[in-house]
């Protein structure tokens, strides 16, 4: 397994990282760490009545995951009308798979997170939707 994107992504394993955004980390471990034991009690990975995939496959349409450019190893391909293509930089096709909401996982998860993969490379990629 290789990470593609920039390591600065990370930013709380940096030690001059802001007090506010550590602690915004810190939270999110916890509130992560109550769901594992709550879906540990009940059986259930996110609780009861949640839906853990919002939709499987088709297309991921537009929304603030593409808004920003991707890391240099991928490229966003914008040409058409209805739903951006994730590309490697070489050109080859990601696949979208599913998107589930982040918030059953932790409170203030994003609103959507999309998986996508490209077979050849066996490559997944993981985005986020902060809409």
């Amino acid at each position: 397994m290789r990470f593609l994107g920039p390591r600065r992504y990370f930013g709380v394993q940096n030690p001059d990282v802001a007090d506010d955004l550590r602690s915004w980390y810190d939270e999110s471990e916890r509130e992560f760490g109550a769901g594992r034991i709550r879906s540990g009690e009940s059986g259930l990975p996110a609780g009861e009545n949640v839906a853990l995939i919002d939709q499987l496959g088709g297309e991921p349409g537009y929304g603030n995951w593409a808004a920003f450019r991707p890391p240099a190893a991928l490229a966003l391909d914008e040409s058409h009308p209805v739903s951006p293509t994730l590309r490697l930089a070489d050109g080859r096709p990601f696949t979208f798979i599913a998107a589930t909401a982040g918030y059953p996982w932790v409170a203030h998860g994003p609103d959507a997170i999309l998986m996508f993969f490209e077979p050849e490379t066996r490559t997944s990629v993981f985005t986020f939707d902060w809409s």
